[in-house]
């Protein structure tokens, strides 16, 4: 990276309703990502996946950092392979949190101007990503649900 990009942490976060834990990035919203909202990445998984969330959250934030282009909905992260030894998962959907109220993505200032915007990353595996690529992030969402996917899961098998 160059010498004039800030740098940023992830953090650890257990959710205390659900069974979750979220890999989440700060001070990536210093960074200079184009005309759009600040972003932050989160990245969700079981309470034992902890590290390849928070590995996944990593290596997006620097593709982004490097690229100088943060992601949208519906846009992703492919890698060459599988970024976790022993899964299938070599990239991420870029979407909102599939278990948090809509409007929980974007932070608001007190006069109600958005300021932040919280992308999920949610772990796909090469076929997903490609399904993703012909039909579109919502028929992958309809898929996993229709299919019961643990989602949150990094060693699940793939949904297509």
């Amino acid at each position: 990276m160059r010498g004039d990009k800030r740098g940023f942490a992830t953090g650890i976060h257990h959710h205390p309703e659900w069974e979750l834990v979220s890999a989440a990035t700060t001070g990536l919203r210093f960074q200079k990502f184009g005309d759009g909202l600040p972003q932050e990445f989160v990245c969700s998984a079981v309470p034992e996946q902890s590290h390849e969330a928070g590995y996944l959250v990593h290596v997006v934030a620097e593709s982004c950092i490097r690229r100088e282009r943060g992601l949208a909905y519906g846009s992703g992260y492919l890698n060459d392979g599988p970024l976790i030894p022993e899964t299938e998962i070599v990239g991420a959907l870029a979407m909102p949190h599939p278990l948090a109220e809509q409007g929980f993505d974007v932070l608001r200032d007190a006069d109600g101007e958005a300021t932040l915007k919280f992308m999920t990353l949610m772990p796909v595996t090469e076929d997903e990503f490609r399904f993703i690529q012909a039909e579109g992030p919502q028929e992958m969402v309809a898929t996993w649900s229709r299919e019961d996917v643990d989602v949150f899961d990094f060693y699940r098998d793939s949904a297509v």
